[in-house]
């Protein structure tokens, strides 16, 4: 069955020459009008995080209005939002977590497996499923049945595993399957990019709220609660990493110099937020993302005449405030930044590669390793490749296979340098947050998925559908 032409979301349009350099006027994104909505829109989610820092019931009605406005994009003919939905979910997941007994702790990864699969029935794609997420995800099955068997599981740990482990793996075959037939322009990627920060926008000013207005902080070499906002330091890292990440690229695509201005503005903000939280690994992944993309597209405009100037700016002024925000911590968030020691994501590493070797085919099972481990009981894993192969066993590791298999050929097909340095980036960011954080958040997941859309459009194809 021949379906619509693929409509144009979040890549370069070729009919402009197939570059992130596209005409000036051919979108409101390069017009005047953008700036006061985009201060608009910054000041609404800044007012949004200091709402729910106060009363966090707040997170029901933003999480519904997400929800309804993501479920209407899936099954109207606006369905070209879904991914600016996606992205959206994405940025807000760890905001809904704030909320201990508001929405269900997956609830961002289960709305987008089901929107994913109401935009395929409402849109047929013209491009079949992504076999390679297809395989990747049905390989994580098998493991299911390695708990099943043990009595001393409780169903509850055995569905709560279950659930959290395999959610991620559908969400991303979901997501890229409905966004498969998709492609879109420069200015169209700066939607994208705002879409996901805005709502890391409203954690950081929750966060930065709650470290202002706390009656007592205690800084240690350690992770900080308090300076998360009273929720997990690693999580709240992650997502301020990557909006700041979000929003440097905005800054390196568009062409308007106060639009740049104030998304590296906003990005500094989340960097310092991310280092507030003295947890390493969410500013760390940013920048190795953005050297990462510089690195394999050193001939790119963007990266010549935009991202370096722009880099350069966030990192001076990084320079000046970070000083000041060492003085607030008594000196420990240098000091911890100079640690080298890894958390204990080492050991942890190794004892989930001893949990494949004690158990090579199926492993422990899924969202087990933690009751298996034995230095460790309890602990969760912290990197997602091997707990893939802990819990999964060699089923985890032909995923795994299928999903880097999946990730080189989007990045060997990008047409261009402009295209492979925005996708290198996203790429980037999406496995080295893995490496410290697994899959506990949307983010990487929504990351990955981007890269399923089409790359190599041209106009006479779309003629041809």
């Amino acid at each position: 069955m021949t379906g619509p032409a693929p409509r144009s979301l979040y890549l370069p349009d070729h009919r402009t020459g197939g570059s992130l350099e596209t005409r000036p006027g051919e979108s409101a994104m390069d017009g005047p009008a953008l700036l006061p909505v985009l201060l608009g829109l910054v000041l609404l989610h800044l007012a949004l995080g200091v709402g729910v820092s106060i009363d966090d019931r707040l997170v029901r009605v933003h999480g519904a209005l997400v929800i309804g406005a993501t479920l209407l994009a899936a099954v109207t003919d606006g369905a070209a939002r879904l991914p600016y939905a996606f992205a959206y979910v994405a940025g807000s997941e760890v905001l809904w977590r704030f909320m201990r007994e508001g929405l269900p702790w997956e609830t961002a990864k289960y709305l987008c497996i089901l929107a994913g699969a109401l935009a395929l029935m409402r849109f047929r794609s013209t491009s079949g499923p992504p076999w390679l997420l297809v395989a990747f995800a049905l390989l994580l099955l098998p493991s299911v049945l390695v708990p099943a068997g043990q009595p001393d599981i409780s169903d509850r740990s055995l569905r709560q595993g279950t659930l959290t482990t395999l959610a991620p793996a559908f969400a991303l075959l979901m997501m890229s399957w409905a966004l498969r037939s998709e492609r879109a322009n420069r200015p169209n990627t700066i939607t994208l990019l705002l879409a996901l920060a805005l709502p890391i926008v409203s954690i950081a000013a929750l966060t930065g709220h709650r470290t202002l207005t706390a009656t007592q902080i205690v800084f240690t070499g350690e992770s900080n609660f308090a300076t998360s906002g009273g929720f997990g330091p690693n999580q709240v890292s992650t997502v301020l990493g990557v909006g700041a990440l979000a929003c440097t690229l905005v800054a390196a695509l568009h062409r308007r110099l106060l639009v740049s201005l104030v998304a590296l503005l906003v990005a500094a903000g989340l960097a310092v937020q991310s280092a507030m939280t003295f947890s390493r690994g969410g500013l760390y992944a940013a920048v190795l993302a953005i050297v990462a993309g510089m690195l394999m597209a050193p001939g790119s405009p963007v990266v010549r005449r935009a991202l370096v100037p722009a880099a350069a700016a966030l990192v001076g002024g990084l320079a000046v405030v970070l000083p000041i925000v060492n003085g607030f911590t008594g000196g420990f968030l240098m000091r911890r930044f100079q640690e080298t020691g890894t958390s204990n994501r080492w050991e942890l590493l190794l004892d989930d590669l001893q949990l494949y070797f004690d158990h090579p085919l199926l492993g422990v099972g899924p969202g087990q390793s933690g009751t298996a481990r034995v230095r460790f009981e309890g602990a969760a894993s912290h990197t997602e490749f091997t707990r893939m192969l802990a819990e999964h066993g060699s089923m985890g590791l032909l995923a795994m296979l299928c999903l880097f298999a999946f990730v080189l050929g989007r990045v060997r097909r990008a047409p261009d340098a402009d295209h492979r340095f925005v996708i290198v980036s996203i790429t980037a960011w999406a496995l080295a947050s893995q490496l410290h954080a697994a899959l506990r958040t949307l983010a990487p997941v929504f990351m990955l998925a981007l890269l399923a859309t089409q790359l190599t459009h041209r106009e006479s194809d779309s003629a041809r559908r």
